[in-house]
């Protein structure tokens, strides 16, 4: 018997050792208690056992009466939230304001729900910094009317200080207006932060519940109006379907107006069903208005099928400048070993990796990435950009890439770009095609690499398309109206100053295509149709073969190389 209870003072005392310097918790009441009639929580709290709210009522987020920060450590110690049913005509959330606080060993369960103006599972909004850690958000989350999230509503801080998800999992529904999303709604005026997830997944549905809804995410629904803030992803995945209006993704919703700023994601996935209307994507629905951003994606993957209607696309949905049209300084896209195989789904705008590209000065480099999955659109749909428009200065570079993906359109289409206006620097080299690319059209440009490239902006730099050391094996069949067709590129018009390149290519692929009448379609194994009494153009073709078939029917001109000058 003494031995016994010499045990048990041992363990009690082991106990308030290792929890000396923290309020041990044990059931709801008194947790309600501490944020009762005090404007600061300040002190790490244990949980010592599950805390069971069943007929407690509690009209808003723990806090939000006083306006309550609580700044300390919680641990869970893998206890859980039981029974807290939130129904609040104001913010609806475990804690009210959370700031320099860290979380950890937390279950938020099943039997609870967060309903209010503003909505989440733990923190309505966040200050300083903040680290979850071993947290599981269950709870179903509607937000009325501005943000709602399965961890942290906003997040809006000027404080140079990381907040860091590692090993958590959102499995709960949650829905809203704007800004919804399975662990942040939005990242607002913010700077000098780091946000990181580590080891993250998204399980729950996130839908947006009114036919306006946008700024929907898998983990972000939108960063906006900051500045030099870095987000993170490693090992991070979405499983959750995503549905809701515009600036819909896997990832982030939207990113907007945000200066040296970037996005990192490391063998990270969306595996979700994306689906909306506009700027819709598996990685980031719309870049808009930003600039000096950098985006690196390695070894990350799109698996779910994507579907909207304008800028629709496998990462991300439109790049784009602000809405005056103002040029912005430089994004930088860089994407080594990705795989896009998820099936896309659009109107117009439409890619296996980025939808549109418009009016934006970017650098992008593309390496040994992947579009596997099928491309489907009514114009602007290529394997890996539907299409770009860049008056300010663009670089692309993409190598060692390939497209497997099924085209099937009905206009301009591309295995790689469906069309490019005002180009500056393109190179494609050592890449491939395999995918089939079928069209049925009125009017249309279509190539195995590129649909149609047109350079109208009088720059004074030269433009130049490099296609160098390119297979296609594709299957083109086109059935239109008036239609040029090439087996690498389609069509060249336009008056700038514009080197075109074509070396070490073979064609393997059948060249299929019927006008429904006597047209002015044009056919070329290699180009299609180029404008030859523009003197600023050059186009060299060299060391290359085409070794498959040309099927042509009621088409003006074909030829083996290129089908028409003029």
């Amino acid at each position: 018997m003494k031995r016994n209870i010499i045990i048990i003072l041992l363990i009690s005392l082991i106990y308030s050792a290792l929890h000396c310097n923290a309020r041990v918790i044990s059931t709801a009441s008194e947790l309600i208690n501490l944020f009762n009639n005090t404007k600061l929580v300040n002190e790490d709290i244990d949980l010592a056992a599950d805390l069971d709210f069943e007929n407690i009522t509690v009209p808003a987020s723990l806090g939000k009466k006083n306006k309550t920060m609580y700044t300390g450590k919680f641990n869970g110690n893998g206890h859980a939230i039981k029974n807290l049913v939130m129904n609040s005509k104001y913010s609806a959330s475990l804690f009210f304001h959370c700031g320099n606080v860290t979380i950890t060993n937390l279950v938020i369960d099943h039997t609870c729900s967060f309903t209010g103006i503003t909505a989440a599972g733990l923190c309505t909004e966040v200050y300083g910094y903040a680290v979850f850690k071993n947290v599981i958000n269950k709870a179903i989350v509607t937000g009325q009317y501005l943000y709602s999230a399965g961890f942290v509503g906003n997040l809006s801080d000027i404080e140079e200080s990381p907040v860091i998800f590692d090993n958590c999992i959102n499995e709960g529904t949650v829905q809203g207006q704007v800004y919804v999303s399975g662990f942040i709604g939005v990242v607002d005026s913010s700077y000098n932060k780091v946000i990181e997830f580590i080891n993250c997944t998204n399980n729950g549905m996130i839908t947006g519940f009114e036919s306006s809804s946008n700024s929907l995410g898998g983990f972000i629904g939108a960063l906006q109006d900051s500045g030099y803030v870095s987000l993170k992803f490693t090992n991070t995945i979405n499983n959750g379907s995503i549905a809701g209006r515009d600036f819909i993704s896997g990832f982030i919703g939207r990113l907007y107006r945000c200066s040296q700023c970037s996005m990192m994601a490391n063998n990270s996935t969306n595996n979700g069903n994306v689906q909306g209307q506009n700027y819709v994507s598996g990685f980031i629905g719309i870049v808009e208005s930003n600039d000096e951003t950098d985006f690196v994606l390695i070894n990350s993957s799109n698996n779910g099928n994507v579907s909207g209607s304008d800028g629709v696309a496998g990462f991300f949905g439109v790049i784009s400048v602000d809405q005056y049209g103002q040029v912005m300084t430089p994004l930088r896209f860089s994407l080594t070993g990705c795989i896009n195989s998820g099936r896309v789904d659009g109107e117009q705008f439409v890619g296996g990796y980025f939808g549109e590209v418009f009016n934006s000065g970017t650098l992008f480099n593309i390496t040994h990435s992947i579009n596997s999955g099928a491309v489907n659109g009514s114009d602007n749909i290529g394997g890996f950009f539907g299409m770009m428009n860049c008056q300010a200065d663009m670089v692309m570079n993409i190598a060692n890439s390939r497209n497997d993906g099924t085209l099937t359109g009905a206009g301009n289409s591309g295995g790689f770009i469906g069309s490019m206006q005002e180009i500056t620097r393109v190179t494609i080299s050592e890449c491939s095609n395999t995918g089939t690319i079928k069209v049925v059209c009125s009017v249309c440009q279509v190539g195995g690499v590129v649909g149609g490239v047109i350079t109208t902006h009088e720059r004074t730099l030269t433009s130049s398309l490099v296609i160098s050391s390119f297979t296609s094996d594709s299957l083109i069949d086109v059935s239109c109206d008036n239609c040029v067709v090439g087996g690498l590129i389609g069509s060249i018009d336009g008056t700038d100053q514009t080197l075109v390149s074509i070396t070490d290519s073979v064609i393997n692929g059948t060249l299929s295509v019927a006008t429904n009448s006597m047209g002015l379609s044009v056919v070329g194994g290699i180009l299609g149709y180029t404008l030859n009494d523009n003197e600023n153009l050059a186009i060299s073709i060299s060391n290359c073969t085409r070794n498959s078939q040309i099927t042509v029917d009621n088409v003006e001109h074909v030829g083996g190389f290129i089908g028409a000058s003029s």
